[in-house]
């Protein structure tokens, strides 16, 4: 049996389940067994109610309105055997704390999935595709 969390999935989670990017990552990691179970956060009620009507008939899934900004206690002291946190963490007003937060939701051995975007890919402009020279990283 398995154990997964599944913070903030926003609109990425879409039937049938292994066709949401945070679950895909959990699904090729081989962690969605048929004895699992994953717990989704969501922070908008309209996206939660949504997750919920889509696997209202899976036993495995649960969804939770929730914004981990205001901790973990919901969770009632369980633990993960993987984590997705997926586009997440560049809305966190203190991102760090989070993930010390979320760390502490992990059993040993868990893994951590953790995906967000490079905000200096959407500041800079391409290289030329006529052999110009990627730009400097910014410090």
């Amino acid at each position: 049996m398995g154990n997964y969390l599944a913070l903030g999935v926003g609109n990425y989670l879409a039937p049938p389940l292994g066709n949401s990017l945070a679950l895909e990552a959990l699904r090729l990691g081989n962690y969605l067994a048929l004895d699992r179970q994953i717990t989704v956060t969501e922070i908008s009620n309209i996206r939660a109610a949504r997750i919920s009507d889509t696997y209202s008939g899976d036993a495995g899934v649960s969804v939770v309105l929730h914004n981990l900004e205001e901790g973990t206690g919901f969770l009632n002291g369980q633990l993960f055997d993987a984590i997705v946190v997926n586009a997440m963490v560049e809305y966190l007003v203190d991102p760090i704390q989070a993930l010390i937060m979320t760390r502490g939701l992990m059993r040993a051995g868990a893994h951590l999935l953790l995906t967000t975007p490079n905000v200096a890919k959407w500041t800079r402009p391409p290289p030329s595709c006529s052999g110009g020279d990627f730009p400097a990283p910014l410090r």
